[in-house]
C-alpha cells in the first residue's frame, strides 16, 4: 500500500471511529438521562453563581486587586458566559460586594457551603457517566465537595485575572488598536474556554483521564458550547419578547435556560470523553451483537485488534489462570482436556471467557488448528465494559458457557470410553 493510500485509509478509519463514538455518546446521553441531569445542574448552578463570583472578587479585592477592578472582571466574564443577561448577575454581585463587610466569617462559610450542592451533583453525574462502581461515605463526600468548591473558586479566580490581564493591562488587545481584534479575541476566548473545560473535567472526573481523550473532548465541547451560545444569542436578538410570560422573572428564566443548555453540552462532552475511553469495547461488542457478521468496513476498523498465529501455537493451557478471551476471525482452534481433543472451534466463535469471568483456572488447553489463524484477543476490562452496557448478553454468554462445558464433558467421556474399550 502506498503512503497516500495509507493516509486515506487512516483518515477513513479515524472518521469511522469518530462517527461510532458520536453515536454511542448520544445513546449513552439518553440512557443516562443527561437532559434531566442538566436541568438539575442548571438549578444548582443558578443559585451557586452569585455566591461563587462574590467569594472570588472578595478574595481577590482583599489580596490582589481593587474591588472596582474585580467587579469589571466579573462583568467581562458574565458577559461572555451568559448571553445578553450577564449584567444581571454582575450587578447582583456588585451590590453584594458593596456590603461584604457586613457578611462576616459565618456568612462567607454559608455562601461557600451553598455551592456544594452543585459540585456534589456534578460529581455524582460524572460517576454515572464513567460507570464507576463506587460508594462514597458522607464524610468523604463532604470532603470531596469542599475540595471541588475550592478548585472551582481558584479556576474562576484564574479566569477573572486572565480577563483583566487581557482587556485592561495589554493595550495591544484593545479593539481600537488592532484591526485583527475580532480574530485575536476569538482565539484567546476559545483557548480560555478549552482550558477551563479541561480543568473542569479534571476536577470532577472520578477516574484518571488520558491527555488525548481529555483535550479532544474538551475541544469538541468548547466548539459545541460556542455554537449553542451563538444560536441562543440569535434567538434572543430576533425574539426580544422571549420569556416575557415570566414578567419580572424573565432574566432569571433565560439565565436558568441558558445554564441548562450549557450543562447539557458539558455532560455530552463527558459522554464523548467516556466514549473515547471505551472505544475498544464499543468496537469489540459488535463481535457479539452482529448476527450477520461484520462488514468489510468494520473489519478494517478492527484491524489493530487482529493477531495472526501459526498452527500448533498454544494460546493457554489447562490449569492456568486466565485474563483473556479470544474471538476467531479466520481459521480454527483445537480445544483439548488431558490431551484429548474435545472441540474444534471455527470462525465466528469465541472461547476462553469462562476462566476470565469466573476467576477459575482454565478447564482446557487451546491450540491454533490452522496456519495463519486470525484471532482477536479481548481483555477482561473490555469484556466487562461490553457486558455492563448489554446486560442481556450476559445470560446468553452463560448459556453458551454451560452448553460448551456439557459438550466438552460428553466428548471427553466419549473419548475415555473409547480408550477403555480399545485397551480391553
Amino acid at each position: 500500500m502506498s503512503r497516500g493510500a495509507k493516509v486515506i485509509d487512516n483518515v477513513k478509519r479515524w472518521g469511522g471511529n469518530f462517527l461510532i463514538i458520536a453515536k454511542e455518546s448520544f445513546l449513552s446521553f439518553r440512557r443516562n438521562n443527561d437532559f434531566e441531569g442538566a436541568a438539575s445542574l442548571a438549578y444548582y448552578g443558578f443559585f451557586a453563581s452569585i455566591p461563587l463570583f462574590f467569594i472570588v472578587i472578595s478574595f481577590l479585592s482583599f489580596s490582589v486587586i481593587s474591588l472596582e477592578t474585580a467587579v469589571k472582571g466579573i462583568e467581562g466574564i458574565t458577559s461572555r458566559i451568559f448571553p445578553h443577561f450577564g449584567k444581571t448577575i454582575s450587578d447582583e454581585v456588585n451590590n453584594l460586594a458593596k456590603h461584604k463587610g457586613a457578611i462576616g466569617i459565618l456568612g462567607f462559610v454559608l455562601l461557600f457551603w451553598s455551592i456544594t450542592p452543585l459540585t456534589s451533583a456534578v460529581r455524582n453525574k460524572f460517576i454515572q457517566i464513567f460507570q464507576v462502581d463506587r460508594t462514597v461515605s458522607f464524610i468523604k463526600g463532604t470532603f470531596l465537595d469542599i475540595v471541588a468548591v475550592s478548585a472551582i473558586l481558584m479556576l474562576f479566580a484564574s479566569l477573572l485575572l486572565t480577563e483583566l490581564f487581557y482587556h485592561y493591562y495589554i493595550p495591544f488587545f484593545s479593539p481600537s488598536s488592532s484591526s485583527f481584534y475580532p480574530v485575536i479575541d476569538f482565539i484567546v476566548s476559545f483557548v480560555a474556554i478549552v482550558l477551563f473545560i479541561v480543568f473542569f473535567y479534571i476536577i470532577f472526573s472520578p477516574i484518571r483521564l488520558r491527555p488525548k481523550e481529555l483535550f479532544v473532548s474538551s475541544t469538541i465541547t468548547s466548539l459545541s458550547w460556542i455554537g449553542i451560545k451563538e444560536l441562543f444569542s440569535a434567538l434572543i436578538v430576533y425574539n426580544p419578547e422571549y420569556g416575557i410570560a415570566f414578567g419580572s422573572l424573565k432574566a432569571i428564566f433565560i439565565i436558568i435556560l441558558w445554564s441548562y443548555f450549557s450543562f447539557a453540552v458539558l455532560l455530552l462532552g463527558a459522554e464523548i470523553m467516556a466514549g473515547i475511553r471505551k472505544m475498544d469495547a464499543i468496537l469489540l461488542k459488535e463481535l457479539f451483537n452482529s448476527k450477520k457478521g461484520l462488514t468489510d468496513k468494520r473489519w478494517r476498523m478492527m484491524g489493530r485488534f487482529i493477531r495472526v498465529y501459526d498452527e500448533g501455537y498454544t494460546l493457554f493451557k489447562e490449569g492456568e489462570m486466565g485474563d483473556m478471551m479470544y474471538y476467531i476471525k479466520k481459521g480454527s482452534v483445537v480445544v483439548s482436556r488431558h490431551g484429548k481433543v474435545v472441540n474444534v472451534l471455527k470462525a465466528g466463535e469465541y472461547f476462553g471467557e469462562m476462566s476470565m469471568l469466573t476467576g477459575a483456572v482454565r478447564v482446557a488447553t487451546a491450540r491454533v488448528g490452522e496456519p495463519n489463524t486470525e484471532l482477536i484477543p479481548i481483555t477482561k476490562e473490555n469484556f466487562e465494559q461490553i457486558l455492563s452496557e448489554n446486560p442481556k448478553m450476559l445470560m446468553r454468554i452463560f448459556k453458551e458457557m454451560a452448553s460448551r462445558l456439557k459438550f466438552m464433558d460428553e466428548n471427553f467421556c466419549s473419548a475415555e470410553g473409547s480408550k477403555t474399550v480399545d485397551d480391553g
